[in-house]
């Protein structure tokens, strides 16, 4: 089906030539011929399994891992659907590990423990791939205990999950408006 694809294409392109081949190419560019079937959930769980893997001597089982979606590699004040998918699915497969996973919305869980262990990261999205850097981090120490660096195809799909979101987050009861000017 792709090498279909990609010959109609090549022919629509000695075709047409000059502009036609430019537009076309951009158009090819931003995924046309990409594998549009990105199973971001098997790649995460695979993710997971290698974290798990070259962390079982420094993270046991019941060292709190708290879970925080990516953040754009540009603008760490925003993340979005893809870098709560990422750490979602990682921390999923790392709870069926055995492992003790904790969302970052729950924050009261892990201040009482021990040593907290953050999952978490960065991407930077690009037109046709993105790179991703997942971290498993030590939070007492900043020392990296498990990493992770890739890149992902980006299709009409993922380009969607990573549009930024601006987080959100809620005002102590006794704040004060800003003034009007």
């Amino acid at each position: 089906m792709k090498a279909a694809r990609l010959v109609t294409g090549l022919i629509v392109i000695a075709t047409l030539g000059g502009c036609a081949t430019a537009s076309f190419l951009q158009t090819a560019r931003r995924g046309i011929f990409m594998d549009e079937d990105v199973n971001l959930m098997e790649r995460n769980y695979a993710i997971a399994d290698y974290l798990a893997s070259i962390t079982k001597a420094s993270i046991n089982r019941k060292t709190p891992i708290l879970q925080k979606p990516l953040l754009h590699a540009n603008n760490t004040g925003l993340t979005s659907a893809f870098g709560e998918a990422v750490t979602d699915q990682v921390g999923a497969r790392l709870a069926q590990l055995g492992y003790n996973v904790i969302k970052a919305d729950d924050t009261n869980a892990p201040n009482n423990a021990g040593d907290v262990v953050i999952l978490g990261g960065t991407y930077l999205p690009g037109d046709i791939e993105a790179n991703v850097a997942l971290r498993l981090i030590e939070q007492s120490s900043n020392k990296i205990l498990g990493s992770y660096d890739y890149i992902m195809p980006v299709n009409a799909e993922i380009a969607e999950m990573m549009e930024d979101q601006p987080a959100i987050f809620r005002l102590p009861a006794n704040a004060q408006p800003l003034p009007m000017e």
